[in-house]
């Protein structure tokens, strides 16, 4: 065994890992797909209010409408008791078109009402709307079959909150597509480069990890295998190793090399539940604590496995602290600040 098998494993772990942001991004760019996001912000125009019925026929759900003047009808959309919009009507070709205005400019308006420009998304009629016909069949005495023949069938509705909700919901794909690339960016770099995987010498120097990667590399074409190995039966696919200088810990989703000379604390824990129960009394977390400040967790360990590996670095690095206590923490806290100071003041 060598490096490259390091190199292997961390890159194997890398493709798996990225299938979670691959699927992802897909599913974002679905999205985008399938969301009408062209018409919403950038409606076909048109000129004329009859032209409405070609829309509709294409199945183009969003429409802008350009200089039209549109007249009250009288009647309001009321939701909850309270009036939500006012429906408005042109008639153009012997047709009467509805419109329901949700804008401020629209509810203050009691006659007619002026648009440059009026964005409407064309939407299949309601309670309200049927109910509006009713009504005005009956205040012209028309019957509402007739009312209906002379109607679209649909209402053309003002959008300016469909316009708020697609504008949030943009940015948010965007946000999240970003966000999945730039992840899937780190995973094509560690695959190309797996000497950057983030748990290779935690919060150590680029030119000192080369260094200890050489260290590493040297040490095992030396011994031509591992010094020792703990297999993982809690987790498959997981491998434990140490080396002569090096903790090496392989598992699905995670890649660690460790200095041993940097370890300051190890211990277990099992997670418990709120009645003070162990979820999974036989399998631990083991916690390890390094002279960098950093607090690596390796999961899903048997206690045998979590035990055994606590007793060989307690024999390999005599004054490291092992176990877990209140004195413990505490010193690991004073020696973590001692470091820091040193480090401070230029102290090796």
């Amino acid at each position: 065994m060598n490096i490259q098998y390091i190199y292997h494993k961390i890159r194997k772990k890398t493709l798996i890992s990225a299938i979670i942001p691959v699927v992802f991004l897909v599913f974002l760019i679905f999205m985008a797909y399938i969301f009408p996001f062209k018409e919403v912000f950038s409606p076909i125009t048109y000129s004329n209010v009859s032209k409405l019925d070609t829309a509709f026929t294409s199945r183009k759900d969003y429409v802008s409408l350009s200089d039209i003047t549109l007249y009250y009808t009288g009647y309001d959309s009321v939701k909850n008791s309270q009036v939500v919009g006012k429906y408005f009507y042109a008639i153009e070709n012997n047709k009467c078109y509805f419109f329901l205005l949700n804008s401020e400019k629209a509810l203050e308006s009691d006659t007619f009402i002026t648009f440059e420009h009026l964005k409407l998304q064309l939407s299949s009629p309601d309670l309200n709307y049927n109910n509006l016909l009713t009504n005005l069949s009956e205040d012209i005495n028309w019957q509402y079959t007739h009312m209906a023949e002379v109607s679209p069938q649909y209402v053309a509705v003002e959008y300016r909150g469909m316009l708020t909700y697609s504008y949030i919901f943009a940015l948010l794909l965007t946000f999240m597509g970003i966000y999945t690339l730039v992840i899937l960016l780190i995973h094509i770099v560690t695959f190309i480069c797996p000497q950057l995987e983030k748990g290779l010498f935690p919060k150590t120097p680029f030119q000192q990890k080369k260094q200890l990667f050489q260290k590493l590399d040297w040490e095992l074409s030396e011994a031509n295998s591992f010094n020792s190995f703990i297999p993982l039966f809690a987790n498959d696919g997981a491998e434990f190793y140490i080396t002569d200088s090096f903790i090496i810990n392989f598992s699905l989703f995670d890649t660690y090399i460790i200095p041993l000379e940097n370890i300051l604390w190890i211990y277990k824990h099992t997670k418990k539940l709120s009645h003070g129960v162990s979820e999974m009394p036989n399998i631990y977390t083991l916690h390890i604590v390094l002279t960098t400040g950093t607090h690596i967790q390796l999961k899903n360990y048997m206690e045998k496995n979590a035990d055994a590996l606590i007793a060989l670095l307690s024999n390999k690095i005599p004054h490291i602290l092992t176990g877990y206590s209140h004195e413990h923490k505490i010193l690991a806290k004073k020696c973590l600040n001692y470091i820091h100071t040193a480090k401070k003041h230029g102290i090796t």
